[in-house]
């Protein structure tokens, strides 16, 4: 709790103390790539839901990292995300982070406003430079990656 003093004292009472609830969001934040259907996701994201959780986020990687294999396979971060904005009420849902280097500005943009929409507005866009290579070299947008003949 913060106490700050005011000045203003026949407004606030003898003390001219106002008193400011410091507040924490507790968020779920899940990586998928490691194995995780759609139904597990949205049991997660709504037993998240239901305990009190301020937001649940899932990572953009298409690819299964480590010694684990993955199982049942990928899922698409907005896919998964529209799922579960029409699946939830009210915490908040993202992503931690998209990916610049295999998602193009204008499709992602469209894609998280439509998102957002169908969530009332609880929709985060988290953004990010990528840094594993081997999603990026996945895609057809890789090329964006050089310019000039310097990495991007």
């Amino acid at each position: 709790m913060v106490l700050k003093h005011r000045l203003d004292q026949a407004r606030l009472g003898v003390l001219g103390l106002i008193v400011e609830a410091v507040t924490m969001d507790f968020r779920i934040f899940t990586e998928p790539q490691q194995g995780a259907t759609y139904s597990d996701l949205l049991a997660a994201a709504l037993t998240a839901e239901k305990s009190g959780f301020d937001g649940f986020f899932r990572s953009d990687h298409w690819l299964t990292m480590g010694e684990n294999d993955g199982l049942p396979g990928p899922t698409d971060a907005w896919v998964t995300l529209g799922g579960l904005a029409r699946e939830t009420t009210k915490i908040r849902l993202g992503t931690l982070v998209n990916s610049a280097t295999f998602r193009l500005p204008g499709p992602l943009a469209i894609t998280v406003a439509q998102v957002d929409e169908m969530s009332s507005g609880r929709i985060e866009l988290g953004l990010g430079a990528g840094w594993y290579e081997e999603s990026t070299l996945l895609t057809e947008y890789h090329f964006l990656l050089w310019v000039n003949g310097s990495k991007f």
